[in-house]
């Protein structure tokens, strides 16, 4: 069976618990093993020694996984997760497939704000170019996720269908 890995804001959702079992219940319906990043082992401690402990196991988790299932909705302002930015990189870097799901499939230059015309287009609040093509979310994680879709379930059946097609391809 294979693992995805299952990235995204929700560990920092005070019913964190709930929301692991319920997307990792959902992928075993769908035959595969989701694994949650807080199902790497943690040591205790604080501070410095446990966010390298945390980065490790969450890497560690990726490199055991087949693909990745990102949230990408918006967190704490107009774009997603800084650290969910990063495990999509990492994962494709690794070559894994990427599927994404958001919560708001408005294009990202819509969520930034109103903005007005400058020299070389719209330009936000602050007089910085505002990424305007249409995309839910800056185009370098737009363009590298296989695709987005409007929520988990979506996405979850798309990578769980990728993944077949996979598996017969290398038989």
């Amino acid at each position: 069976m294979n693992a995805v890995y299952l990235a995204g804001p929700e560990v920092f959702f005070p019913d964190v618990e709930k929301i692991a079992e319920r997307l990792k219940a959902a992928c075993a319906e769908a035959g595969l093993i989701g694994l949650f990043p807080t199902d790497a082992e943690r040591p205790s401690g604080a501070g410095v020694s446990l966010a390298r402990a945390i980065y490790l196991g969450n890497v560690a988790l990726i490199e055991r996984s087949a693909a990745v299932i990102a949230d990408i909705s918006p967190f704490r302002g107009a774009g997603m997760d800084p650290g969910t930015a990063w495990e999509i990189g990492y994962a494709i870097a690794r070559g894994l497939p990427v599927f994404a799901w958001s919560l708001d499939l408005r294009p990202y230059a819509e969520r930034v704000g109103p903005a007005r015309p400058g020299p070389r287009g719209p330009v936000d609040a602050d007089g910085l170019l505002v990424e305007d093509f249409g995309l839910v979310e800056n185009l370098m994680i737009a363009e590298s996720v296989l695709a987005v879709d409007g929520s988990f379930e979506a996405a979850l059946q798309r990578c769980a269908t990728h993944l077949e097609a996979a598996k017969g391809t290398q038989a």
